[in-house]
């Protein structure tokens, strides 16, 4: 019996680099646990939460961070945990143990990919593909939302003014928006264009 799976990496090549205009990376060794509120338990998941981590679950679109864990509003009384497995090696078997009382814990360490867009275009590699608003007047540091991209669900959400985004794709669909995204930033390859 296998002790543990090796996860293959979702997508083709760790980075994507178009000089100085985008940077495209595959976050590999990230552990993606969703919890959904049980019914009527989301008050008391909430108030459990921010006593063991110090953080509030977002109601609204949004990502916060402490100490490594970062949590994304993922729907209605639903959130994504993320982590780095260096970090908290066993974020699922935490969570239940914490929080399994209050909410449904799910790992979906093996479902999703994570990959993070930064640099000078990447708000402008990433309108071509969302139909969402990613101005920085209107979505800056902290910001998440459910969307599409190229025709594939996601979720995504800023991380920094660089900027930096971070996007969550089901793993099957990884190297469809890989290729996407590099078909998409090969304009931004010569670091004169369209400055």
């Amino acid at each position: 019996m296998v002790d543990q799976l090796i996860t293959l990496p979702a997508f083709p090549a760790p980075s994507i680099e178009r000089a100085d205009q985008v940077r495209i990376v595959a976050r590999e060794n990230v552990q993606i646990v969703g919890i959904t509120a049980r019914e009527r338990e989301t008050e008391s998941l909430v108030l459990a939460f921010r006593a063991v981590y110090g953080l509030d679950l977002p109601m609204k679109p949004a990502r916060v961070e402490k100490d490594g864990l970062a949590v994304v509003w993922a729907g209605w009384h639903q959130w994504l945990l993320m982590s780095d497995v260096a970090a908290v090696p066993d974020l699922e078997q935490i969570m239940r143990a914490d929080f399994g009382g209050y909410a449904a814990v799910v790992d979906h360490s093996d479902a999703r990919a994570i990959v993070a867009v930064s640099g000078r275009r990447a708000r402008d590699l990433l309108a071509k593909g969302v139909s969402i608003d990613l101005h920085p007047r209107v979505f800056t540091t902290g910001d998440a939302a459910a969307t599409a991209i190229s025709h594939v669900g996601m979720h995504i959400w800023q991380t920094d003014e660089k900027p930096t985004f971070e996007l969550a794709v089901p793993r099957t669909y990884a190297d469809s928006l890989w290729r996407w995204m590099e078909r998409a930033s090969a304009e931004y390859q010569n670091s004169d264009s369209l400055l």
